[in-house]
């Protein structure tokens, strides 16, 4: 039996990945916040335990509340840190702006 040889070429335009970039500025400002606002409440939250643990309160109820303090300080802290990485991406894209601005009146001032 015979055996036929083909030969495929595949010409594919080579394209530029243009998604999203990732400022790693923005994603530190709120890792940071992140962490640091959720050690501040945790560390509230253990004292507030604490002292309701001295006053006698049930284990059930002091369980309850602090599950409860445990997710807010979660959802809050992570709420404060993507607030704060976007503060930090708009600062950066207006920084740009004004570095781009000041880059083109140079040029201008040199060609001139």
């Amino acid at each position: 039996m015979e055996r036929l040889e083909r030969e495929v070429l595949i010409e594919r335009p080579v394209q530029r990945f243009e998604g999203m970039r990732v400022a790693w500025s923005g994603v530190w400002a709120g890792v940071l916040l992140v962490l640091g606002t959720l050690v501040f409440l945790t560390t509230r939250g253990l004292a507030l335990g604490v002292t309701a643990g001295a006053r006698n309160v049930e284990v059930i109820t002091l369980s309850t509340a602090a599950g409860v303090w445990s997710a807010r300080s979660l959802l809050l802290a992570v709420f404060l840190g993507g607030i704060a990485g976007r503060a930090a991406l708009r600062s950066v894209a207006a920084r740009t702006a004004v570095q781009a601005r000041m880059a083109r009146e140079l040029r201008e001032r040199v060609e001139s």
